[in-house]
Order: C-alpha cells, then sequence, then structure tokens
C-alpha cells in the first residue's frame, strides 16, 4: 500500500471534501467534486442551435430544413464562420471555469475536459476539421498565469478526437484588457491587430479555434481574422462556455 492511500483517510478527517461549487460537504464518493445538487444542473446546450452563434433555437416544423438563425445573435461581422459552445456559462461549471482558469486548480480539469469533450461529439460531428488551434495568450499573462487554459482545453480535445493542435498558428502580439472586464460598449476596442499569424502554416486548413468562455465573441474573433490573413480556409469557434 502506498503511504498516500495509508494518510488518505486522515487527510479527508482533517480537510473534509466539499463540492467545489457551492462548498456543502460532501458524503459518499470523497473523490467527486461536486453535490448530488450541483451534479444534476444541466447546462449543457443541445441540438438544434443557430447555424452562426450556436445559441439554442426552437427545432424547424419540418424536420429535413435546418434550424433557424437567432436574428441579432452576433451584432458584428466575425471573421469565423460559426462558433459553438459546450455549456452555458451558469453555475456550477462557472464556479468550476473560475477555479480553473484563476486559481490554477487541477482538480476540476478532469471534468471539464469530459464536459468539452462531451459537448464536442454532440456539437461539431457534421464539420471537417483539420486542426484545433487555442487561442494564445499574451506572454506577460502567459507567464503569471503560468498555464494557458485553451491550450490545456485543445489538447485534451486532441487526445479524445485525434485532431492535431497546431500550438503556434497564431500569436498574441498586444496584450489587452479582459474582456470579461468591459462593459458592453467598450468589449472589442483595443482587440484590433490584437493577434498575428503564427509559425505553424494553415493556409487552406479547416480549423476549429478553441477558447474557455464566449462573452461576445470579439476576441476570437480577431484571433480568427489574424488565422484567416494566414490562408485559413474555414474556421469554426468553439468554447467550453458562453454567456446566455
Amino acid at each position: 500500500m502506498k503511504i498516500s492511500e495509508t494518510i488518505r483517510p486522515f487527510i479527508h478527517l482533517l480537510f473534509p471534501p466539499v463540492c467545489r461549487a457551492c462548498g456543502k460537504l460532501l458524503s459518499g464518493d470523497p473523490s467527486a467534486i461536486l453535490c448530488a445538487r450541483c451534479a444534476s444542473q444541466d447546462v449543457s446546450l443541445k441540438l438544434p442551435v443557430c447555424d452562426l452563434c450556436g445559441l439554442p433555437v426552437p427545432a424547424p416544423s419540418d424536420p429535413h430544413s435546418s434550424p433557424s438563425s437567432s436574428h441579432g445573435c452576433i451584432p458584428f461581422k466575425p471573421a469565423f464562420d460559426c462558433i459553438r459552445s459546450a455549456v452555458a456559462y451558469e453555475n456550477p461549471v462557472r464556479e468550476l471555469i473560475h477555479q480553473f482558469k484563476f486559481q490554477g486548480s487541477r482538480r476540476v480539469r478532469p471534468y471539464l475536459q469530459s464536459l468539452f469533450a462531451d459537448g464536442a461529439d454532440r456539437l461539431l460531428g457534421n464539420f471537417h476539421l483539420d486542426a484545433i488551434v487555442p487561442v494564445p495568450l499574451h506572454w506577460t499573462r502567459h507567464f503569471s498565469r503560468e498555464f494557458n487554459q485553451a491550450d490545456i482545453l485543445a489538447q485534451s480535445l486532441s487526445g479524445h478526437s485525434g485532431i492535431p493542435v497546431l500550438a503556434d498558428a497564431v500569436r498574441r502580439c498586444k496584450r489587452t484588457y479582459p474582456q470579461s472586464r468591459l462593459g458592453g460598449k467598450w468589449r472589442g476596442r483595443g482587440l484590433e491587430a490584437a493577434f498575428c499569424p503564427g509559425t505553424d502554416a494553415v493556409s487552406g486548413l479547416d480549423l476549429l479555434l478553441v477558447d474557455d468562455v464566449m462573452t461576445t465573441g470579439q476576441t476570437i474573433s480577431a484571433c480568427a481574422a489574424a488565422l484567416r490573413q494566414a490562408g485559413a480556409h474555414h474556421i469554426v469557434g468553439y468554447t467550453l462556455a458562453r454567456r446566455i
């Protein structure tokens, strides 16, 4: 028996496991990260969805027709062809993403990676994809955070799907203020020329551009514009979560 297995019961006695979303004491499986109540909350986004923005839309009356667009869903012309998101940015997932992104929690990663893979299976089956590209961080933010959450999601999805990752297809050449902290009228400001083509060749490729959270789509669109500049053929955005 490993020493870690010997002392684990004592660690749980001193530091009882709690739900990572609501803080409630967990009973039963000590490896669980969510209580039964939080685990039962389904925030996944399912078909049918808007062809452009990926938000759920009413099913068409004719089963052979395509879902309608949620008119005005993206109030600008995006550089990507369409975007999909695995889940709504609501609790309990919102709290787990916060812990993953800003606290570097490794405990919640497998759960979020599973949601990301499940969403891809559910929403991306009709797309031809040559490679996965993570939205990059500026080097200063990457240095302070020590990881890029989009790259972690991209690598896990690559392992699930077999689609290769092009981590150097695009780079962030200008530091910008986090879009999630900006008011509506200020979002998108400063993103001009924030991204530049990288060293990985993407000309003629169909790409899946991934990030953790979509707020307005401005960031992922600016990143897609740099990939267009490098000759990418078709770009599908895909995020773990999006604000509804």
